[in-house]
This record gives C-alpha cells, sequence and structure tokens, in this order.
C-alpha cells in the first residue's frame, strides 16, 4: 500500500525534523509539501533519520509501475487573472507530458472550493465535500475533466474534521487536494484530513491509500532500492541548486526534542479543549519550542 500526503507547511524553517517525524508516525509514503520557502538547494537530508527530501516533480518506479507524483501550490484568491492563467498552463503542460500509461498522483493547495455537490461533474467529484463552490473551484473541476482525474477527497463520506483542510479563526474550507487517474478510483482506498498536529497551525495534513498490485524482478545483478519517503514540492521554478546534500537538522539536541514535545502536548489538550488555560500554555509552548530552535541553531552555527 502508497499512503500519499499533501501539506501546506508555511515555512519549512524550524520545522524539519517534526515535518519527518510526523510523516513517519503517520506512515506517509510519498508527501507532497507547498511553501517551503527553500531557495537554491535541490535536496535536504534529515540526520539520523534515513530520510531525504527532493524539491522536484518526482517519477518513482516500483516494480513494473512508474508513479509520477506532481506537488502544487495554485495562486490565491484575489491575486491577478494573469497569474492564475499562468498557474494553469504551466500545470497544463506538467500534466500532459506524463504519459498516460503512467500512474500520476497530485497533491496540493489549489485554493478553490469544489463544494459539496457534483452536478455535471460526476465523473471526477465523488458527492462529498465541504463548502459552496467558487470560480476557482469550477477551474480545479474542468481541469479534472480535461485529463480524466478524480478528486479523491470528494469520494469519500467524512465527518467535517476530515474534511476541513484549512482552518483560521472562524474561517473553515477545503482547498487542499489529492487527485488521481479516474481508471484508479479502484486503487484509492481511502482519503481523509488528520487533524491535530501541531506542526502546521493552519493547514491539515491531507492523506490518501492506494494500493497496486506489481511486479518485481530481482537478480543478482538488481538491488531493488526501497524507497522509505520522498517529498515532492513546489515544481515550478525550481533551481538547480548545489551538488552538495546538506542536512539540515543536525543542530537538534534534547532540549529542543524537550520543548518540541511540550509544545505538541499543550497543541494536543487545546485541540481536544480550546479554553483560554489551553491556549495560554499552547502559546507559551510555542515560544518555547520556537526558542530553543532558535538558540541551538545559533551556538551551532557559532561554533563552526
Amino acid at each position: 500500500m502508497v499512503r500519499l500526503g499533501s501539506w501546506n507547511v508555511g515555512s519549512l524553517s524550524g520545522k524539519l525534523r517534526e515535518l519527518v517525524d510526523t510523516a513517519t508516525r503517520r506512515r506517509v509514503n510519498i508527501l507532497c509539501i507547498q511553501e517551503t520557502k527553500w531557495k537554491g538547494q535541490k535536496a535536504k537530508e534529515v540526520e539520523n533519520t534515513g530520510f531525504k527530501l527532493w524539491i522536484i516533480l518526482v517519477k518513482l518506479v516500483i516494480g513494473d509501475l512508474i508513479l509520477n507524483v506532481i506537488s502544487a501550490y495554485a495562486p490565491q484568491v484575489g491575486l491577478d487573472e494573469s497569474f492564475k492563467r499562468q498557474f494553469w498552463e504551466d500545470f497544463d503542460g506538467m500534466v500532459r507530458a506524463v504519459p498516460t500509461s503512467e500512474k500520476l498522483f497530485i497533491g496540493g493547495d489549489l485554493n478553490g472550493h469544489v463544494g459539496t455537490t457534483n452536478a455535471g461533474y460526476e465523473l471526477v467529484h465523488g458527492g462529498f465535500g465541504y463548502s459552496s463552490r467558487n470560480q476557482e473551484g469550477q477551474e480545479i473541476l474542468d481541469f479534472a475533466v480535461a485529463y480524466d482525474l478524480m478528486i479523491a477527497n470528494t469520494f469519500f463520506r467524512k465527518r467535517e474534521s476530515h474534511w476541513v483542510t484549512f482552518s483560521s479563526g472562524h474561517h473553515r474550507s477545503q482547498i487542499d487536494f489529492v487527485l488521481t487517474r479516474r481508471e484508479d478510483k479502484r486503487a484509492c482506498l481511502d482519503c481523509k484530513v488528520i487533524p491535530g498536529e501541531c506542526v502546521v497551525s493552519q493547514h491539515k495534513l491531507v492523506v490518501a491509500d492506494f494500493r497496486y498490485q506489481f511486479r518485481c524482478r530481482v537478480d543478482k545483478q538488481t538491488k531493488i532500492a526501497r524507497t522509505k519517503w520522498k517529498v515532492a514540492s513546489e515544481v515550478f521554478g525550481v533551481t538547480k541548486g548545489s551538488r552538495n546534500e546538506p542536512k539540515d537538522t543536525w543542530w537538534w539536541n534534547e532540549e529542543v526534542q524537550k520543548a518540541i514535545k511540550d509544545k505538541k502536548e499543550c497543541y494536543r489538550h487545546l485541540y481536544h479543549d480550546k479554553n483560554a488555560d489551553n491556549e495560554q500554555r499552547y502559546k507559551v509552548a510555542k515560544r518555547a519550542a520556537k526558542k530553543a530552535v532558535s538558540e541551538a541553531k545559533g551556538r551551532a552555527y557559532k561554533g563552526l
């Protein structure tokens, strides 16, 4: 089984190790992330975890299957129409370039509401969702129709907390989606939001589970490498970067780990009981964790 995830992380600064820990605990094999705010680097190694993060369009070969993974981040509502038009043209070209004989997964923050009803879009929209459809959501649906894709989030009946992908104050919406080819509908076992993770405060982690049958040929000359986790992200305008693969969390220490653990615990209490005391405890723990990360980085880089 393959678990694909999509998550707008806002920024990876100080969050990388937490992100890896969450992906591991939630058994995510492939994670599409948006808004990393990384520049000039092709890949990063996460020390002592065995994981590496690639910020590119990923093509995975597993047995006799070829999996193409695209991470997308659409322009926000209210931006100039020329930006939106350019995004959809680039996105169109990228999807068109993937052979129809190969599997295709798209995870991303598409900044549109596809709505709860599927009238006119029964083949790509499963009839479940959150909020009302808007113009940006209409474009997502039209795109799915054009490439014979299905919006996996909409094909499974869930409670509200497993539909809402973004929340800020009293505002809630479903703008993060997982798409795949319609012919692979039976392979998609589930798609849902995982609430309660404190790495990112506004966007929620979306996961989709797929099951495929594939054949592997193993002989003495060929070793099948097991891909544990890869990230496909920000595929538009990626810089070439350096050949070096820097380790990003070598400065991580026990003090940072304890502060992060305390923050997670406070967030769990706040998630289950949103009272003033829990909110204040979470704010204090969040500041303490941020300070611990900053100080650990400062001490580590000062010693170089």
